[in-house]
C-alpha cells in the first residue's frame, strides 16, 4: 500500500554526510571547471595582446620608441613630483 503523497523516511545521518558531500564535490567540479575555462580565456586574450604589440612595433619601430620614450619620461617626472612632495 504505497501512497503516492507519502512522506519520505529521514535521511539516516550517514545518508546525509554522503548526500551534502556530493552536492559540495559537484559544486567545487563546477567551480574549477568555470575557472580553468576564465584562466584559458584570459591566457588567449594576452597571447594576442602581446602579437598586436609585437606586430605593432614591427609596423611602426620609430612611433613605437617614441611612446616608450614618453611614457619614461612621464613615470620618471611623475615619481620625482612624488618623491619631492613626500621629502617636504
Amino acid at each position: 500500500m504505497t501512497t503516492t503523497g507519502a512522506k519520505q523516511a529521514p535521511l539516516n545521518p550517514s545518508e546525509l554526510a554522503n548526500k551534502v558531500a556530493d552536492e559540495v564535490r559537484r559544486s567545487v567540479d563546477s567551480a574549477y571547471g568555470e575557472v580553468s575555462r576564465n584562466v584559458k580565456r584570459a591566457r588567449r586574450a594576452a597571447e594576442d595582446a602581446i602579437e598586436d604589440s609585437r606586430y605593432g612595433i614591427k609596423q611602426y619601430p620609430f612611433a613605437s620608441v617614441g611612446v616608450a620614450l614618453a611614457a619614461g619620461l612621464l613615470a620618471g617626472v611623475l615619481i620625482g613630483w612624488l618623491a619631492a612632495r613626500s621629502n617636504d
